[in-house]
């Protein structure tokens, strides 16, 4: 991400789990997840992506 901030484009970080890296040990080997975390994350991206989809599919249509 900082990359891509580096070279002015924008981006957003989204997934399971707690709101801050240093709450949850992200990238070390005790990572916390809470369980149904990663499902409910796992659901709004796919709904996201089909969204995005449905709405590419209906504008090419």
């Amino acid at each position: 991400m900082r990359v891509c901030g580096e070279h002015g484009v924008h981006a957003v970080i989204y997934g399971a789990g707690p709101r801050t890296v240093l709450q949850s040990n992200a990238k070390r080997a005790e990572e916390r997840l809470l369980p149904g975390a990663l499902r409910r994350a796992t659901t709004v991206i796919a709904r996201t992506l089909l969204d995005l989809a449905w709405t590419a599919w209906e504008t090419d249509g």
